[in-house]
């Protein structure tokens, strides 16, 4: 017999200043395999109530290789304080395992409260396409985990990423960006439907999507580009990740790295983006090409 075909990729959808009134509306969906799917979807309210203060809501679920769902919601509400915003979040997180993650993986069911802080600061002086300025982005929240089979436990989460942008000479521009994020837990490790994944189109190029995984990740990304427009640009990079995963008890560290060459050009349906990129072991025939389209409405 012959297999159905489907359909694989990711698209981002950002509707910016709706009805004129700074509202914002962030769709994100990504189906990397025929196993796994994820959908995300961001509501930002510039305005509560004509006050000072800002609100967002926030939806994310994830179909991680049919073995598990994870769902979590969150409720945001904050103020711009220092040339950047600081908000409180709530966030509720569930996991739902499916009978071949309760089988295979021994998943048991969780849900986890969490209440944090998070800073945004963003001084570039054009983020699409910056020459010069910095960003920051700061994120921990506390909470509780509570699994149907065993006793609650306390679960700590952080986020830090960065960029920094130097023009060196007209058009030439260095380009550094960082990222890290990690989940503690008070006793025993972060299972495989709490882990955190990275790798592909927008993390480490020259690997499949959600390549790697841990308890810990990071990756950090270098750039020495050639600005051709407002919005265009072609460089060449290498970047270098991070990651910490508990198996058997022990933890394995491992730090994968890739380099290439890319391309931002602007056209009418939007920023078209080609990154070719070389993991570890590629030759010329094995290498990734990353292929996406941004648009802002």
């Amino acid at each position: 017999g012959i297999d159905k075909g489907y359909f694989t990729g990711e698209i981002k959808l950002k509707l910016l200043n709706l009805s004129g009134t700074g509202r914002q509306l962030s769709i994100y969906w990504s189906k990397v395999n025929r196993y796994s799917q994820q959908l995300h979807l961001k509501y930002f309210e510039p305005w509560i109530w004509k006050t000072k203060f800002f609100g967002e809501g926030e939806f994310q679920q994830v179909l991680r290789d049919t073995l598990v769902v994870t769902r979590e919601f969150i409720i945001g509400m904050g103020k711009r304080v220092l040339t950047g915003n600081l908000q409180v979040n709530f966030n509720n997180q569930s996991t739902i395992p499916t009978p071949g993650g309760c089988t295979i993986l021994g998943l048991n069911p969780t849900k986890t409260t969490m209440i944090g802080l998070e800073f945004n600061k963003d001084r570039r002086n054009n983020r699409l396409n910056p020459d010069r300025g910095y960003q920051l982005h700061l994120k921990g929240l506390i909470g509780n985990r509570n699994e149907t089979t065993k006793k609650n436990k306390s679960q700590f989460q952080g986020e830090i990423d960065g960029e920094f942008d130097y023009l060196i000479k007209r058009q030439l521009v260095a380009s550094l960006k960082g990222y890290y994020k990690g989940k503690w837990l008070s006793k025993g490790n972060v299972t495989f439907s709490e882990q955190f994944w990275f790798g592909g189109a927008n993390s480490l190029r020259g690997y499949s999507q959600d390549f790697f995984r841990g308890s810990e990740i990071a990756w950090a990304s270098f750039e020495l580009r050639w600005l051709i427009g407002n919005l265009s640009r072609v460089y060449i990079f290498s970047d270098y990740g991070y990651y910490k995963l508990p198996v058997s008890g022990k933890n394995e560290i491992g730090f994968p790295g890739s380099f290439g060459v890319g391309l931002r050009l602007n056209s009418r349906m939007g920023i078209i983006g080609i990154d070719y990129g070389f993991g570890k072991g590629d030759t010329f025939s094995t290498a990734k090409v990353h292929i996406h389209i941004e648009n802002r409405f």
